[in-house]
């Protein structure tokens, strides 16, 4: 695994054009020159607690890298991380629980600016609670193991209705730069977001992609049908379900079912079925084949947007 790690080549800025014609370029978390740096990574360290759903998830991930992007707020207050250039091909990165700095987040928009995107974390997890991560969602301190049951009730009050203005106003923000095209990342949570966005704003996203999805919170947290919900959604998706989650995501279910029918450019990938829910950006990549599998998720991310954005 780590050798044929070393064989592959890297994905470097001035070859993003070539990436957009070939999608065949891999990523890496370590090399000189690399996409995102392993140093980048390698200061992120593991904290002891546990993620919402399901058992056994990536712990929390404390981000302590060196940033590329920064943080801006737009005139209505809402306050994102951003990276790359205004003006690009866009994506939007809507965060799992621990919000807009959860482990590699930002990582991953640097990533995809990168790549040649302008890339975007807004902080959408108001009201926060205990303070949060940098203010947005959850605190470190959150442990599911002991206090999972405040999770529903806390949760609960972040709604779509209440989400839904502020994706507008990352949308119109958008507009104004003259993005070309805009897709959406999604993670754990970030996916139930992302499909409201699609559904809510029909024609506004090229693509989106969702890491280990939580969409099945619908059913289980908001009082809805997470099989209504993808049927409202029209954009092409890339789902990355892990063995932990529903069958919902895999070949099959609902919810990829629901999408295809919609959309044959939808897809899901079993390729990370031995990952734990949340490895994308909270797995500890001093695990070889956890890191192996971050690179190819990211990969396949990157292949997606290529196509579609």
């Amino acid at each position: 695994m780590l050798a044929s790690l070393r064989r592959a080549r890297i994905v470097p800025c001035k070859l993003a054009a070539q990436l957009r014609a070939t999608s065949r370029m891999p990523v890496r978390l370590d090399g000189p020159s690399s996409v995102v740096r392993w140093s980048h990574y390698a200061s992120l360290s593991m904290a002891a607690n546990t993620c919402s759903c399901p058992p056994g998830s990536a712990k929390f991930l404390q981000s302590s890298y060196a940033t590329a992007g920064k943080k801006s707020a737009l005139p209505d207050g809402l306050e994102f991380y951003e990276s790359g250039t205004a003006g690009n091909k866009a994506v939007i990165l809507i965060p799992d629980v621990w919000g807009w700095d959860s482990g590699r987040v930002r990582a991953v928009a640097d990533l995809l600016a990168e790549n040649g995107y302008y890339a975007l974390v807004p902080k959408l997890l108001i009201p926060n609670l205990e303070g949060g991560t940098d203010g947005d969602g959850l605190p470190p301190s959150f442990d599911f193991g002991t206090r999972g049951a405040e999770f529903g009730p806390y949760i609960k009050q972040i709604t779509w209705a209440a989400l839904k203005p502020k994706i507008g106003s990352l949308l119109q923000h958008l507009e104004s730069v003259h993005t070309p095209s805009t897709g959406l990342f999604g993670f754990c949570w970030g996916g139930w977001a992302l499909f409201h966005a699609c559904a809510d704003f029909p024609g506004k996203f090229a693509a989106g992609v969702i890491f280990h999805p939580s969409v099945h919170l619908e059913d289980f947290v908001y009082g809805g049908s997470s099989k209504a919900l993808a049927e409202r959604v029209h954009t092409p998706v890339l789902l990355m379900p892990v063995s932990a989650d529903p069958d919902m995501y895999r070949p099959g279910g609902h919810v990829i079912e629901a999408l295809k029918a919609n959309n044959a450019a939808s897809e899901t990938t079993t390729d990370f079925a031995a990952q734990q829910h949340g490895f994308s950006i909270r797995g500890d990549i001093s695990n070889p084949d956890t890191k192996a599998a971050v690179e190819g998720a990211l990969q396949k991310a990157l292949e997606y947007c290529a196509k579609h954005l």
